[in-house]
């Protein structure tokens, strides 16, 4: 706590103050209503808004990272969205300075973190700086374009194990109309190796800033060819049922002569098909029942 708390952002909330009374620790922060980012994670959520929740989150990293603080647990429940939408990093119970001279908070070869969204070399117990965080922010961002995590696994060692073995999955595999330079970016946060990520959250934020500018158009535009042939679909599907319905034949009343006869009509009155031989019919199903 002693680290965030020299740190000041407005996607930070902020820590003002750690204490001790009667030996007991204390520490007071910023009180921000609102909602863990978790709450949301259920299904996939606009592109628009995965790109501005991003950025903001990237902000917050950013802070840290520029005072040399990682967080080491990036994940949609330590991250609240306020009233107005904005997101904003909390819980830094396990965020460390990288500066190597200061005691650290865990030793080497211990892995503290959320398991389903750790780095590998976080889950090895190694040392772990920003890439780290961008790797936790990669799964952050995939779940929240996909509303599932990268890996499906039946336990957190499982979930382990597989972010080791195997490349993440790319998200247009499950969300096919993600641009394909936040699918890129997705896909760089997510690597395997540090050195194969983005060196720190600020270049990860460039992109992203760069890259959103116009976004909503585009995705408006892309989206305006689908609903044009969805509604030609609908068309042609009414189209398809009204000349149904209106060919259907309807059953005539009996013939003039008094025998039972029937008739298929559309609606123009047109003769479709014309039975006159239902007589014997009748008169079988009399003698029957005599």
């Amino acid at each position: 706590m002693k680290v965030a708390h020299a740190v000041s952002s407005p996607r930070l909330v902020r820590v003002y103050d750690i204490g001790e009374d009667a030996g007991r620790p204390f520490l007071t922060m910023e009180l921000v209503p609102g909602a863990p980012l978790r709450n949301r994670t259920s299904g996939p959520l606009p592109i628009e808004d995965v790109v501005r929740i991003g950025i903001e989150v990237l902000e917050g990293l950013a802070a840290l990272h520029a005072a040399g603080i990682v967080h080491r647990d990036v994940e949609p429940g330590n991250v609240l969205l306020d009233p107005d939408g904005g997101a904003r990093i909390v819980d830094f119970g396990l965020a460390r300075s990288l500066d190597r001279d200061e005691t650290r908070l865990t030793e080497t070869d211990t892995a503290l973190g959320t398991a389903d969204d750790m780095a590998p070399e976080q889950a090895l117990g190694h040392d772990v700086d920003a890439r780290s965080d961008l790797y936790a922010f990669g799964v952050l961002l995939f779940e929240l374009l996909t509303g599932d995590l990268p890996w499906r696994a039946e336990s957190s060692l499982d979930s382990v194990l597989a972010r080791l073995r195997a490349k993440a999955p790319d998200v247009r595999e499950l969300r096919p109309e993600t641009p394909r330079w936040l699918a890129e970016t997705v896909g760089r946060l997510l690597e395997r190796k540090p050195e194969n990520r983005f060196a720190n959250a600020e270049e990860a934020l460039r992109i992203l800033r760069r890259r959103s500018v116009g976004l909503g158009a585009i995705l408006a535009r892309r989206r305006r060819p689908l609903l044009a042939a969805a509604a030609a679909l609908a068309l042609a599907l009414l189209g398809a049922v009204g000349w149904r319905f209106a060919t259907s034949p309807a059953l005539a009343s009996l013939a003039p002569d008094g025998s039972l006869g029937a008739r298929g009509l559309d609606r123009a009155g047109r003769v479709v098909w014309k039975r006159s031989d239902l007589a014997p019919a009748r008169c079988a199903a009399r003698d029957r029942f005599r």
